[in-house]
């Protein structure tokens, strides 16, 4: 039972269900978006404080700031849905992401424990696990420094906090950069009356120490470097006893040695390090781009051939027992409350949207609650008049002819005037009413973690994370659902009345795959791809695969073959034969017999000298099979030489 004060609570299409946390600029809230035929849809609701909202330039910062941000749509970014104002109350609308904070990562070992030594005390990851992290904040960067204008030029999102708040993990494994496009607002209520920005100190670059406003990806890629530091070593990069010494030691690059700090860590991490880290924006990578390619080369060198969210899913598991299935029964029995049954739609109050995937002002649902016996005010006015009507009877009896003949002339008047309006009225068209434009619903259930682009009539074709829920005018529409690594489907759909689509079940996407074709050399090898047979060209999920290839009388050949997106990869494995040496063997003193490989073909008959014996070098057991039990022998075999053995001594 939900005991926080004034919850649930009715926010237009939402309800805001249950307090999840509370920051410097905002309170946030698991949300509900409900709609018809059981559509349901978990959002996270952000509260702005009172002192945030009431500040107009602050607020227009944000509005701004969200504008941008919403056309960010990338399978590692968390989406704005909307962001207005109701009752002088601010709220932005986020997709909900069901995980942990990288913050609450290091924070817990596994078994779910929280480490011993205090609050303070954290826990590193793997190699392996951090560069996935950082490989998925990498390509969130890289997509918003992709995102143009109208004009076709870059829009210069800048995130301005990257760090371990800011950055979650789905209990799935994917990467998700939250809070993207609030950190310009959020420095605005965080600076002290000296212009000093209190914060995330460790994390945010020289550069913005030193107040520069005109800030670029650069200074994102700094704290990118800072956060995977954190998740290798377990400890901040910077670390001071007060915010003026963790200032300076910035400004001064003043960290540990990485290579002291890191013993254990291969130097392609510290190429990578150090170039992120550089106290000059010039000397860092110059785009978010090369940091992908750069981390990618590292897993390449490590071997990985494992997605990121293979290696992150366990991840959880192990640190957080038990939870990511808490939170789905939680996800899936998510209702909206009941509203009380004397509750009126009476007056529908209109609410200004600044951010949303309508970006226009709205009429939201909100509905004001009427006392029993409540009228409307025309009632009151009909009511106010007969009272005084029936008051201006007493005193009627006493008019005397006098006012009579004037209100014989007044009427005379009155009815003059009123022809003459009557007739300038009539040469006036009647006023045009519009009709009100007929709404449907439509609800899109496509896959989660893809996106939904939505162009027809009334629609500049926002994207929106599914599945999407909206009000739409009749029409014909197209709809573009992508997600990373899937094949994108576009569909025309005619909108004339409440529409699901599909129709039933959830929209399928085929993923994006690449081809692998073998061939060998003998043509009869058998081959091996990740333990599994292979016989034909086959279809596969991008990623790294083994490859093993053996054939009798062969030597084994192991490789690893990358398999990308949209293509076919062919290789082609011929098997060499082994290095052979000759085997020269002296038969005992007396008898006869056979010579064997242990298990295996005859080799010979002794007496006489077995002579011209091919070998493939190294060691092999043989047997003399005469009467009584075998005799066995272990011989070396070397390439290119022959062998003795005296069967004899």
């Amino acid at each position: 039972m939900n005991t926080q004060p004034g919850l649930p609570r009715r926010l237009g299409r939402y309800w805001m269900l249950r307090r999840l946390a509370t920051g410097g600029l905002a309170e946030v809230y698991l949300g509900l978006q409900q709609g018809p035929s059981g559509f349901r849809k978990p959002v996270a609701v952000k509260k702005l404080h009172d002192h945030v909202a009431e500040r107009e330039g602050l607020v227009t910062t944000l509005a701004e700031e969200a504008r941008l941000t919403s056309q960010l749509n990338h399978h590692h970014i968390a989406q704005v849905h909307e962001f207005h104002m109701e009752r002088d109350e601010g709220f932005l609308i986020y997709e909900f992401v069901p995980g942990i904070t990288v913050a609450d990562l290091l924070r817990r070992q596994d078994g779910g424990k929280k480490p011993p030594g205090g609050p303070g005390v954290q826990v590193a990851i793997g190699l392996e696990e951090a560069s996935a992290i950082a490989l998925g904040i990498a390509r969130a960067l890289e997509h918003a420094e992709s995102r143009l204008d109208r004009q076709g030029q870059p829009l210069g999102l800048v995130h301005r906090d990257i760090s371990p708040p800011n950055v979650m993990i789905t209990f799935d494994g994917v990467v998700k950069v939250i809070d993207f496009g609030i950190a310009k607002a959020r420095d605005q209520t965080e600076r002290t009356e000296t212009g000093v920005v209190k914060g995330k100190f460790r994390y945010m670059s020289p550069e913005q120490f030193a107040g520069e406003n005109d800030v670029d990806i650069r200074t994102d890629l700094y704290a990118l470097g800072a956060v995977l530091f954190e998740l290798l070593a377990g400890r901040p990069l910077y670390r001071a006893d007060s915010d003026l010494g963790l200032m300076a030691k910035v400004q001064q690059g003043d960290h540990p040695e990485l290579r002291q700090a890191l013993p254990e860590h291969p130097e392609s991490l510290f190429v990578v390090l150090e170039k992120l880290l550089a106290l000059e924006p010039d000397d860092r990578y110059s785009t978010a781009g090369e940091v992908v390619g750069a981390l990618r080369g590292l897993q390449r060198s490590l071997g990985l051939s494992a997605s990121s969210e293979d290696l992150l899913r366990p991840l959880l598991a192990r640190r957080f027992p038990g939870e990511g299935e808490a939170l789905n029964r939680e996800l899936a029995s998510l209702e909206a409350p009941e509203e009380p049954a004397d509750t009126v739609v009476g007056i529908v109050q209109q609410t200004r949207t600044l951010v949303g995937v309508e970006d226009q002002v709205t009429i939201m649902d909100a509905t004001r609650e009427m006392g029993p016996g409540s009228r409307p005010s025309w009632d009151d006015s009909l009511t106010d008049l007969r009272e005084r009507s029936q008051a201006s009877g007493a005193v009627s009896q006493g008019f005397n002819m006098r006012s009579v003949m004037g209100l014989v002339v007044l009427g005379l008047v009155m009815t003059g005037a009123s022809f003459f309006l009557v007739r300038g009225l009539k040469k006036k068209p009647p006023p045009v009413v519009k009709k009100p434009k007929v709404m449907h619903s439509l609800t899109v259930d496509c896959p989660t973690g893809a996106t939904v682009k939505i162009a027809g009539p009334g629609r500049r074709g926002d994207t929106q994370s599914c599945p999407v829920l909206e009000r739409v005018e009749q029409g014909t529409y197209t709809l573009t659902i992508q997600k990373e690594g899937y094949e994108a489907i576009e569909r025309q759909i005619d909108v004339n009345g409440d529409l699901r689509f599909p129709r039933q079940g959830e929209l399928g996407l085929r993923r994006v795959v690449g081809r692998l074709a073998i061939t060998t050399e003998p043509s009869d090898a058998l081959v091996t791809l990740n333990g599994k047979a292979y016989t034909e060209e086959i279809a596969l999920d991008p990623g790294i695969y083994e490859v093993v290839v053996k054939a009798k009388g062969y030597l084994t050949d192991k490789r690893q073959v990358e398999v990308l997106p949209a293509d076919t990869r062919q290789i082609e494995v011929k098997l060499s034969r082994p290095a052979k040496g000759t085997l020269k063997v002296y038969p005992p003193r007396s008898g006869w017999g056979h010579l064997h490989l242990r298990g295996g073909r005859r080799l010979c008959t002794l007496p006489p000298i077995c002579e011209g014996i091919r070998l493939p070098a190294g060691r092999h057991k043989l047997e003399y099979r005469s009467v009584g039990p075998p005799l066995v022998r272990v011989v070396t075999v070397r390439a290119g030489k022959t062998t003795v053995l005296d069967l004899g001594q």
